[in-house]
């Protein structure tokens, strides 16, 4: 059942569990459970709900429609937030064993934040492991093997910080995204012990990378900014920046091109990598198929980019495509 947001009236030191339904201060909730909870008051006004302990820790709802809003979770052992409609709520320091999401797992959520959140198992988010995350922000969070702050579903307007994926002894894969669409989404300073420092993304289904912007991340191995792998002509590739990124190979954009037997059509549209650099090659894009078409690249733009080897082919010389320039300025 859809509730009000918790307000008022309720201070706990303890648990509360719920075995069906509850009624706070006339907000009805229904399978939820908090531990060690008491409320928050900031200049008298009440901001949210503050938990931390040793039990669950943090807001667990046994379905995607309970509604939970302007919460607080704080020094969450097993994740700060699964499932729900979740609304303007933060996770701090929260911690996930079991693959699903540091900060926030499952669940529909809408202008939240993780801060210094972290998954050590699977390939759950730092920050968040939703289904659908909008306009959400993730600051220094981590994951051993997914995004360092997102994974997986569908994120818009989304924002990552300070975010790392992997460890010096395991690739991990998007220091600030992996896997999903990605919409209107930035990563800052991210990075990643494998590929994508930035954004991570399969093209599986109908998913879509738009509209994004790599900033200052780096990827030990391939694509500092994005590191893009696609089978299907079924996602839409465009208008993406990568600014100030490095790599192995690919510093801005390392672009893969799946083997399919319907010899899908790939193109990358209106993208731009500016002063990027690679470690090997390739300092703006790097584009490599296993598949008899080879992926295109149309009115796309690398500025200033560099890597120590064949420097003329720094940004995208040798690249198939239309109304593209290449720049060493």
């Amino acid at each position: 059942m859809k509730g009000k947001p918790l307000y008022g009236g309720f201070i706990g030191n303890g648990l509360l569990r719920t075995q069906g339904f509850v009624t706070v201060s006339d907000t009805t909730w229904s399978n939820v459970e908090f531990s060690d909870c008491a409320t928050v008051f900031e200049g008298g006004d009440f901001i949210g709900i503050q938990c931390g302990g040793y039990y669950i820790n943090g807001i667990y709802v046994n379905d995607d429609y309970t509604y939970v809003d302007n919460v607080i979770v704080g020094n969450c052992k097993l994740g700060g937030f699964y499932r729900g409609v979740i609304t303007n709520c933060v996770a701090i320091n929260c911690l996930d064993k079991s693959g699903n999401g540091g900060g926030f797992a499952g669940g529909i959520l809408q202008n939240c934040t993780a801060i210094n959140c972290h998954c050590v198992a699977g390939y759950g988010g730092g920050g968040f492991g939703s289904e659908i995350c909008n306009n959400c922000t993730a600051i220094d969070c981590s994951s051993v093997l997914g995004g360092g702050g997102f994974s997986g579903g569908r994120m818009c307007s989304c924002i990552a910080i300070n975010c790392v994926s992997g460890t010096p002894e395991i690739q991990g894969n998007g220091g600030g995204f992996n896997f999903g669409s990605m919409i209107n989404c930035t990563a800052i300073n991210c990075k990643s012990s494998g590929n994508g420092g930035g954004f991570y993304f399969e093209g599986i289904n109908k998913s879509d990378m738009v509209n994004c912007f790599a900033k200052n991340c780096s990827a030990d191995k391939r694509g500092g900014g994005f590191y893009l792998t696609i089978a299907s002509s079924n996602n839409e590739l465009k208008n993406n920046i990568a600014e100030d990124c490095s790599a192995d190979n690919g510093g801005g954009f390392y672009l893969y091109k799946q083997y399919s037997r319907e010899s899908n059509f790939v193109e990358l549209v209106n993208c731009i990598a500016k002063n990027c650099n690679a470690t090997s090659s390739n300092g703006g894009f790097s584009i490599m198929s296993n598949d008899p078409v080879f992926p295109t690249l149309t009115n796309c733009r690398a500025i200033g980019n560099y890597a120590p080897t064949n420097p003329a082919a720094n940004n995208m010389t040798g690249i198939s495509g239309w109304g593209n320039t290449s720049t060493n300025d």
